[in-house]
């Protein structure tokens, strides 16, 4: 990538894209010594576990929490924006002049007998 330079390194002056990751929860009840981190990691971890990400030297995500904007904030406005639009009685007219035509084109299609793939405790 001709940037040997400026990443590949967690030093001074490098730019640092860091995840880090609580193991707490994906290493009870227990793991075997032998278990490589890596795979423990793909395997048990989810977006939970995230705590901190450094994207560029710079912390974006602390205490699993985005640090560039207020989640809540964000949230508190998407309702209001999302409370404010009533539903357009032109899309529910739309909806519900479609709706025939779906159920037609759906209750003309070929149906084959459905059997059951296998019979468990079946005395037949």
């Amino acid at each position: 990538m001709g940037k040997a330079d400026q990443i590949g390194k967690l030093e001074p002056g490098y730019k640092a894209d860091i995840v880090l990751v609580k193991t707490n929860r994906m290493t009870r009840p227990w793991v075997a010594p032998e278990v490589n981190p890596l795979h423990l990691l793909l395997l048990r971890a989810k977006a939970v576990d995230v705590d901190t990400v450094l994207v560029g030297g710079q912390v974006v995500l602390q205490d699993g929490m985005p640090t560039k904007f207020d989640l809540h904030q964000v949230e508190a406005e998407l309702a209001a924006q999302l409370e404010a639009q009533p539903p357009k009685q032109q899309h529910l007219d739309l909806v519900a002049a479609l709706r025939p035509h779906l159920v037609d084109w759906y209750t003309n299609w070929e149906q084959p007998k459905l059997e059951p793939y296998a019979a468990f405790n079946s005395k037949s």
